[in-house]
């Protein structure tokens, strides 16, 4: 796996992070795979991360930001979304979130479409958490 790069998206004065921003960052450090399928799956899926960073963390505060570092192989992408810390709980996957709740579906989502994925956390509980995932590509 190499890194192809590494980027960090500064939340305004409101706390929001431009996600679309972050999702065309990564789309288009993946050019190179040709695959748009599994572009479209990667789109989806660093949204939710990164919605989740925003929603659940410092990210989400003024001053907050989010960074995605994203790297590719012969057979698979990774992307990680790191945060800034700060939530109350940690980054888990909740089985038994209700299709008509607004919120709870996005890492089972994750869990869902990637190949593999998980959470690098910080020795305390308050700080900065890294959820990655991977997807299986043919590269041309």
């Amino acid at each position: 796996m190499r890194t192809v790069e590494r980027s960090t998206f500064y939340a305004d004065q409101r706390g929001t992070v431009d996600v679309r921003a972050v999702r065309a960052y990564v789309r288009e450090a993946l050019a190179a795979v040709g695959d748009a399928a599994v572009l479209d799956d990667v789109e989806l899926m660093v949204g939710e991360l990164v919605g989740n960073a925003v929603r659940y963390t410092a990210s989400g505060q003024a001053g907050g930001s989010v960074t995605a570092m994203v790297g590719w192989g012969p057979d698979r992408v990774r992307v990680s979304i790191t945060d800034d810390g700060g939530a109350v709980t940690r980054p888990r996957l909740v089985m038994t979130a209700d299709l008509l709740e607004e919120g709870g579906r996005g890492l089972r989502m994750v869990a869902t479409m990637a190949a593999a994925w998980g959470i690098n956390l910080g020795p305390a509980p308050r700080e900065e958490a890294s959820v990655w995932f991977e997807v299986s590509i043919n590269e041309g």
